[in-house]
């Protein structure tokens, strides 16, 4: 079975979350000349996320998978 499944139904887990440029910060990395990104409907989430990264002088090159859904 899942992580998180029981033979009751699902049961909710907690997961730590950053933002992409908090991750990138906390682990060092320079620089970052690509993300690729299917978050499943979260894209804005995500880029807001990344702003730090995005707003640079040199900003990523992102590959999206996009999901209408959930986009408005």
């Amino acid at each position: 079975p899942l992580a998180g499944a029981t033979t009751d139904g699902p049961r909710p887990i907690e997961v730590d979350c950053v933002t992409l440029a908090g991750s990138v910060g906390s682990h060092g990395i320079r620089r970052v000349d690509f993300i690729k990104m299917d978050v499943e409907g979260a894209e804005l989430l995500a880029l807001r996320g990344a702003a730090g990264l995005l707003g640079g002088p040199d900003p990523p090159l992102i590959q999206a998978e996009l999901c209408d859904e959930h986009t408005g």
